[in-house]
């Protein structure tokens, strides 16, 4: 089983090997892991990878260097099951390894389905509707998709239409944290903070 997630020391995620005696393998952090992986290791290990969960996999950078797009090639060569999560639409760039590898699927990270929203708690993030539609391409093309809606922010309650027939499943959570509170009393937004409101876009988006 191959674990990783969470935050080591200086930021770095900490990798957990585990064998089939449960003997924990030698790599204790992702640089050690890194550094000792081989070809041979691929080969032998199959397990989930989450590409990712802490840092979007697809931010304009990507365009030009490519390594996520060069990840994915060594993941599908060797049948390890990825479940990617991002915010941009250029995962659709990689639609023909995504397609073609055995166990892939996708999620755009949603959290509301107002854009004007999305402008003041992302500003820098791409359109909502350009979310949608990506998960659209994908979707119609035979790949498992998903929507990560969280943090719920105001206006998530609209995405139950705006999804409907493009993922295979949801992931909804409230926002955990409050370094955005000042945003919610700016706009006058604080009820959408509520425990009220929470639940309720959750039965609205259950159908999903």
């Amino acid at each position: 089983m191959l674990r990783i997630g969470g935050r080591g020391g200086g930021g770095i995620p900490p990798v957990t090997i585990v064998g089939g005696a449960g003997t924990p393998h030698p790599c204790h952090d992702l640089m050690s892991f890194t550094r000792s992986i081989s070809p041979a290791f691929l080969c032998t290990l199959r397990a989930e990878v989450w590409v990712s969960g802490v840092c979007d996999p697809y931010q304009p950078l990507e365009e030009k260097y490519r390594l996520t797009r060069q990840c994915l090639e060594i993941l599908a060569q060797h049948n390890w099951p990825v479940i990617i999560q991002t915010r941009s639409p250029l995962v659709l760039r990689d639609i023909d390894i995504i397609g073609a590898a055995r166990d892939f699927e996708v999620g755009l990270s949603i959290t509301t389905a107002d854009d004007a929203v999305r402008k003041l708690f992302e500003p820098d993030a791409p359109p909502i509707e350009d979310r949608i539609a990506a998960l659209d391409t994908l979707h119609r093309a035979g790949i498992r998709t998903y929507a990560m809606i969280a943090p719920v922010l105001p206006g998530a309650e609209g995405l139950a239409e705006l999804l409907k027939g493009k993922i295979d499943y949801v992931i909804i959570d409230r926002i955990n944290y409050h370094y955005a509170d000042w945003v919610y009393r700016k706009y006058g937004l604080e009820d959408k903070l509520s425990d009220d409101y929470y639940y309720w876009v959750r039965q609205e988006l259950a159908a999903l």
